[in-house]
């Protein structure tokens, strides 16, 4: 076992790993028990924080929970064993390990939180253990490299872009039984919502009604993505949704189209004028454009986004207590 490292009592007869005290192992190996036999049972938030030598990690077999930061910038970690017990993952909690290839989910683990796994951007692959339920925004983004994703049937909640930026991201499944998500088309779908959370390159939206929505930064830097079809049957596309994706997005003038749904707008527009077979506008499309002055909506448009004009100073009217943009 490693030596030298530091740790702090719970008070209850077991302990958490706070820091790397005087350690020099660049391959290390976590102790069961220490401080007076205490046993050691979880790693504090940022205890490697930036130990930029550590190139392993072996960790006890009793540790319940990674906290945040805990191997965040740990930049030439390669792999790491994680025991079974483990039952949560927290907030960057290995951000930025940009060149661990190896990890293996035990499957104790129930709760993935945010940014645990960003930027680990040489993990190709990564299986998820049957009793996993919660998986936080962010999750996953910048993990460039992973090629597929399979959700457990036991997952019942995910947050905002788990796994926005996997630009490699080829095949999306979900375990049969899953009551809460289901894929179709390679998309990760929201069953009772109709909402598309996550997608990927070779992702097709399907037409049957299952999807009314595309959430935020669905499709953020799926930079492959070159051909999608957005069926009539979608009525909200979120903020960023399509962040990135520069070989699916149509440029006209100072407007960016995804099919028939303004994306996005240059903020240096000043006045714009929608073509006539637009259909929708989606959420903070025209965020922050603070020089634009005029905006022409054709008469087919039936859906405008959230804050799809926030801090258009220069273009909102108010009368008589009211906000307008054109009519």
């Amino acid at each position: 076992y490693s030596e030298g490292l530091s740790f702090d009592s719970n008070g209850d007869g077991t302990c958490s790993v706070s820091g790397i005290g005087t350690c020099t192992d660049t391959e290390l190996n976590i102790p069961p028990v220490a401080l007076d036999n205490e046993r050691v049972t979880g790693i504090f938030d940022g205890a490697f924080q930036f130990c930029e030598n550590l190139t392993s990690v072996t960790i006890p077999d009793g540790v319940t929970y990674i906290g945040s930061f805990a191997f965040d910038g740990c930049k030439s970690l390669t792999n790491i064993t994680l025991p079974e017990g483990l039952t949560r993952i927290c907030n960057d909690a290995f951000n930025g390990c940009n060149n661990l290839t190896n990890i293996t989910l035990p499957g104790s683990l129930k709760t993935i939180l945010r940014y645990a796994f960003s930027g680990c951007r040489s993990l190709t692959s990564i299986t998820f253990p049957e009793g996993l339920s919660l998986i936080y925004d962010y999750a996953f983004s910048g993990c460039s490299n992973l090629s597929s994703i399979r959700i457990p049937a036991g997952v019942t909640e995910i947050g905002t872009a788990p796994f926005s930026g996997c630009s490699s991201l080829a095949s999306i499944e979900v375990a049969d039984g899953n009551k809460t998500f289901h894929a179709a088309g390679n998309c990760l779908i929201e069953t009772d919502t109709k909402t598309l959370l996550s997608g990927c390159k070779n992702s097709r939206i399907p037409a049957d009604g299952s999807v009314t929505s595309i959430a935020d930064k669905a499709f953020a830097y799926c930079s492959d993505l070159s051909d999608l079809a957005i069926p009539s049957t979608v009525t909200q596309i979120g903020g960023d949704a399509f962040l990135g994706c520069d070989k699916l997005i149509q440029k006209e003038n100072s407007i960016s189209y995804v099919g028939k749904w303004v994306v996005g707008c240059s903020d240096s527009a000043t006045g714009v004028t929608l073509r006539d077979d637009t259909v929708g506008i989606a959420d903070k499309a025209f965020y922050s454009c603070k020089q634009l002055t005029q905006v022409i909506i054709p008469s087919g448009v039936k859906n405008i986004g959230a804050d799809a004009f926030f801090e258009c100073n220069n273009l909102i009217q108010k009368e008589g207590g009211a906000w307008y943009v054109d009519k």
